[in-house]
């Protein structure tokens, strides 16, 4: 089982496809699935704003 790296928390697979991103239960930090199998989560990149240019 792999954990959030934020909070620590257990976090479980439950039909999540590689790139997906949720967040995570307790803390509410943005993860995104890395790799499937072995299922694996890192903090979301943050998108920067375009303000049009």
């Amino acid at each position: 089982m792999t954990e959030c790296p934020e909070c620590g928390r257990a976090v479980q697979r439950a039909n999540l496809i590689e790139g997906e991103i949720f967040h995570c239960p307790d803390c509410g930090t943005e993860l995104e699935v890395t790799a499937v199998e072995p299922f694996r989560v890192e903090a979301a990149p943050h998108e920067e704003e375009d303000w049009g240019e």
